[in-house]
C-alpha cells in the first residue's frame, strides 16, 4: 500500500486523502460540538466529536494546560489575557481535532504504528532522559504525576500522533511541484512594493469642482453615442430610491450589560440631550461622545442612505 502511494505522481491518491480529511471535518465538526453535561440529562461530556471518537473535556484541559505552561516557559510574563488575545483555547482545540481526523484517515488506509516505533519515539524524547539515556522511572513519574496519565494511555496518544505524522508524510511525498510553480509561489510570497498614498474624503473637494453647461454640451455633441451606451449599461446607477441624510450619536450597550452599565449609558444620553437643549452643537457632542469611530469625526454625519439600510434602534 505504501509503495503504491509513494510511486511517481500518484496525485489522485493525495487528492483522495485530502478529500477524505475535508469530508470528515465538514460532517463531524462544527458549531455546537463543544458540549457539557446538563443536570439530569445523562449526556456524556466531551469537548469535540469526530465521527464516533470523542475528545474529552479532560483531554482538552490537559492539552490546554500543557500549552499554557509551555508558553510560560518561553515567556515568564505570559498570562490569561495574552492567551485570550492569541485565541489559545481554539488553537489547542483545532490541533486536537486535526490529530483525531488524521489518525482516523490513516487507520482507513491501513497505516499502522508498531510498539517498537512508539517505544523508540518515547525513548528519544529528552524529557524522559537522564544523562542522555532513557530512564523508565523518570518516564513513569512524569507521565503519572505531571501528565496525570497511565503509561498505557500516554503510549496510545503517542501512537495516534505518529499515525498522523505518517499520513502527512504520505501526502507530502505524493505531491510533486514543478520548478515553474515553485518559482511563481516564491515570487507571490516574497515580492514586495513600497507604496505611498494619501487617503482623503472626496466630498471635501466636491464644491471646488465646477462643471460648466458648455462642457456637458460639447461632450454630448462629440460622444453622444458613448454617453447613451454607458447610461443604458449602467442604468441602475441613475435610478436610486429616495435618500435620507442623518446624524447620530452612538452609545453602545452590550447584550450582556448589567444594570450598572445600563444606568451609566442612560445618564450619558440624558446629559447629551440636556446639552443639546442648552444650545450645544450636535456636531461637537457627536465628536465628544459618539462611539461610532467612522461618523464621529464628521460630527455624527451618516451621509445619504436609502430607506431600510440602517439598523433599527
Amino acid at each position: 500500500m505504501l509503495d503504491k502511494l509513494r510511486k511517481g505522481k500518484q496525485s489522485s491518491w493525495s487528492w483522495a486523502l485530502t478529500l477524505m480529511i475535508i469530508v470528515t471535518f465538514l460532517f463531524f465538526f462544527g458549531p455546537g460540538s463543544f458540549r457539557r453535561t446538563r443536570a439530569g440529562c445523562g449526556v456524556v461530556s466531551y469537548a469535540a466529536k469526530v465521527n464516533h471518537a470523542v475528545i474529552s473535556i479532560e483531554d482538552f484541559n490537559f492539552a490546554y494546560t500543557s500549552r499554557y505552561r509551555e508558553m510560560q516557559r518561553y515567556n515568564p510574563n505570559f498570562n490569561r489575557d495574552m492567551a485570550k488575545s492569541l485565541n489559545l483555547r481554539q488553537s489547542v482545540m483545532d490541533e486536537l481535532i486535526d490529530l483525531e481526523i488524521l489518525s482516523q484517515v490513516a487507520s482507513k488506509y491501513n497505516l499502522v504504528v508498531s510498539d517498537e516505533e512508539v517505544a523508540k519515539t518515547i525513548a528519544e524524547n529528552p524529557m524522559f532522559q537522564q544523562n542522555g539515556e532513557f530512564d523508565y522511572n523518570l518516564y513513569e513519574k512524569i507521565v503519572r504525576y505531571h501528565m496525570q496519565l497511565t503509561p498505557k494511555k500516554f503510549e496510545e496518544k503517542q501512537k495516534k500522533r505518529i499515525l498522523a505524522v505518517k499520513l502527512l508524510d504520505l501526502i507530502k511525498d505524493s505531491v510533486k511541484v514543478d520548478e515553474e510553480s515553485a518559482l511563481s509561489d516564491y515570487l507571490k510570497r516574497n515580492n514586495k512594493v513600497n507604496l505611498y498614498y494619501v487617503k482623503f474624503d472626496p466630498r471635501v473637494h466636491t464644491d471646488k469642482v465646477k462643471v460648466e453647461d458648455s462642457a456637458v454640451d460639447n461632450l454630448l455633441k462629440n460622444d453622444r453615442a458613448k454617453v447613451e451606451a454607458y447610461y443604458n449599461n449602467h442604468i441602475s446607477e441613475f435610478s436610486q430610491p429616495r435618500q435620507f441624510r442623518a446624524r447620530h450619536i452612538l452609545l453602545k450597550l452590550g447584550q450582556n450589560a448589567d444594570s450598572e452599565k445600563e444606568k451609566e449609558v442612560l445618564e450619558k444620553a440624558k446629559k447629551i440631550i440636556t446639552d443639546l437643549k442648552s444650545g450645544a452643537k450636535f456636531e461637537d457632542l457627536a465628536k465628544q461622545y459618539s462611539e461610532d469611530e467612522v461618523s464621529k469625526v464628521r460630527g455624527g454625519d451618516l451621509d445619504y442612505f436609502a430607506e431600510g439600510r440602517m439598523v433599527k434602534p
